[in-house]
Formats: structure tokens, sequence, C-alpha cells
């Protein structure tokens, strides 16, 4: 609890040959039991966020909403990454905490002039066991209040039926599991002693469209995607040389290529 509750940041403003010394305060309130904290900037604009209170819930300490001083709002929804095997303290416990949480959707809202809140865009993200993103998916903007929330007035994923505005594939070289998955015992998460130095070689990056169909691709080669990792071809898709296709060739699209001395310059 031994956190600043304001700061001061004095400077002298030059403008056409005068010179005027200026103080400009931020306060801070930071409430450990409530789960909220603020931000009062030298206009006067506060910022609120709004995290899980300390206690034996695994998200204890995440910030899952954010007020900004012109009535936006950012709402977060966390999952954990439990590796297989594992078994999280209950609470019953005394001890409970996040096993590797990741940001899974966030809901970015904006008000009207008066300040109700109104239109909501929605991104959501999936990861592997290895904490990298494998796709983003983005949504046009919804009504708010179609976002489905639980008892506690938070939201609890994305509306049924939405389909994306947007979306982004991305493949890795050591490829793993979804986060979400606590089945399968793969040798390349992180965890294990047969997992390679390098986890987060990607291979591909895929957008596409809400219809399907494909806006962009590009493609990663390495002289050891496991260990030394140095990349040694880029290819993206130039859609003026030929059609899509995977893995992409010399006649539809564009590369650059690397070389490495033997200590890796």
């Amino acid at each position: 609890n031994n956190a600043a509750t304001g700061k001061d940041l004095t400077y002298v403003l030059e403008y056409d040959g005068a010179a005027n010394q200026k103080t400009e305060t931020w306060l801070y309130n930071f409430n450990t039991q409530g789960g909220s904290c603020s931000i009062t900037k030298p206009d006067g604009g506060v910022v609120r966020e709004d995290f899980t209170a300390p206690g034996h819930f695994w998200a204890a300490g995440l910030v899952h909403k954010t007020t900004e001083a012109d009535g936006s709002v950012t709402e977060r929804l966390w999952k954990q990454n439990i590796p297989f095997g594992m078994t999280p303290p209950l609470p019953s416990t005394g001890f409970h905490t996040g096993v590797n949480t990741y940001l899974k959707t966030e809901f970015k809202t904006e008000p009207d002039s008066a300040g109700n809140l109104v239109k909501t865009a929605i991104k959501d993200f999936t990861y592997d066991k290895n904490g990298n993103v494998t796709q983003v998916a983005e949504y046009d903007w919804v009504a708010y209040s179609s976002i489905p929330r639980d008892i506690e007035g938070k939201p609890t994923g994305v509306p049924v039926g939405l389909t994306p505005k947007r979306v982004t594939v991305n493949t890795y070289y050591n490829a793993t599991p979804d986060a979400s998955n606590t089945t399968i015992d793969d040798p390349d998460v992180y965890h294990k002693l047969s997992s390679p130095n390098l986890k987060r070689a990607i291979e591909s990056s895929e957008t596409r469209s809400d219809s399907g169909s494909v806006l962009s691709r590009s493609e990663s080669f390495y002289d050891n995607p496991s260990t030394t990792g140095n990349l040694t071809l880029e290819r993206k898709w130039d859609s003026t040389k030929g059609g899509f296709s995977r893995p992409l060739g010399a006649g539809n699209s564009i590369s650059v290529t690397h070389q490495y001395d033997p200590h890796g310059n």
C-alpha cells in the first residue's frame, strides 16, 4: 500500500523570448480494497481503472475496465494458459494466483454526446501454449447493450452470431496447442525440457476479410527456426504480380533476403 499519491512537474516554458515557470500536477488515488484507482491529470481530466481486488481469485490485480477522461471505456476479458498436468491451487488453500494470464477479449466503447455508452468495437485474441498470438479477430461497431455480461456487469465474450470484420492468422514453426487446451501434452511447450530454444519464430501471417478473402500474406524463413533464428528470407504477396497461393512463390510475391557471417552478424 506504499503508493505515490501525486506528482509535480515543474519546468520553464519559453516562448518568443519570454520564460515562465510552470507546474503541472497529477494526483493518484489507489483503493486496494475497492479494486479501483484513478489518475487526475493536470487539465482536470480523470482516468479510472477498475481491477479485481486482491484476494484468492486468480484474476486478482488484473485491470478489467479503464474509463478515460473523455468518457470512453475499455473493458477486458482475461483467461489462463494452464499447462498440461497442472492443477492450480484452489482459493480454499489460502493461495491462488493466475497461471499465465492473457488478454482474451478487448471491448472499446465510445459514448454519445450525452455521455451514454453506445457503440463498441471488439478484438478477440487467440494464443498458443507458448504465448504466441495465433489469431486476432476484429469486429465492427456493435451496440454496447448487445455485449453479454455476468451478474457483476463484466463482459463474458463476443455476442453470439457476430462475424469478424477482419481476421489476422499467424502460424509458427514450433506450433503448440491452443492456450485454452489442457488435455494435450506437447513436447514443444515452454516448460518441457524437449522444447526448442526459440519458441516464437513466426512462419506466416495472413489477414482475411469478413468474407474470408485473403487481403495480405507474408512468410518468413530462417537458418534454423529452433536455435539461431536468423531470418534469411521474407516473402510478401503482391497481387499485381499474381494470384494468391499457399505457400507464396517467386511469381506472386516480393522477397527480401538476408545473409549472415558465422557469428550471426
